[in-house]
């Protein structure tokens, strides 16, 4: 019979944590955790993507405001529990938590950035409809 140990080695670089750090299983938006492997800050990215395509972030930074770690804001959102920090995890609450309210931002901007070049784009289609009718028309 083979023994199998698991060896928990920490990454030099905490952001590139493997797959021994990987979040508890859950739901974001459509992304079923239990299809992949997804580390802390793969995690937060999804939630920040997530959060700002809902419209919820005002509400997640008034929360984020009030002292709701980002820990705390993935366990009550969305039922995940990640794994505490290892003793060498660089990143503090209030970083991680300062780096959520960022991404959001960010994934916010980039939403808003995509629907008016959306309208952009549909009003320049509408135009050339219109230009084309008048030709034809004419």
């Amino acid at each position: 019979m083979n023994n199998v140990k698991a060896v928990d080695v920490q990454p030099a670089n905490p952001l590139m944590a493997s797959c021994h750090q990987r979040v508890v299983p859950g739901r974001i938006g459509k992304v079923d955790l239990l299809r992949g492997c997804y580390t802390f800050w793969e995690t937060v990215a999804l939630i920040a993507q997530d959060i700002a395509e809902c419209g919820k972030g005002a509400d997640a930074r008034a929360s984020i405001a009030n002292g709701t770690t980002a820990r705390q804001l993935m366990k009550d959102l969305y039922g995940i529990d990640p794994p505490a920090p290892s003793v060498s995890h660089y990143a503090t609450p209030e970083s991680e938590t300062r780096i959520l309210r960022k991404w959001i931002g960010k994934a916010e901007t980039e939403i808003r950035r995509a629907t008016r070049l959306t309208l952009k784009s549909k009003r320049c289609e509408a135009s050339r409809r219109q230009r084309v009718k008048q030709r034809v028309g004419a």
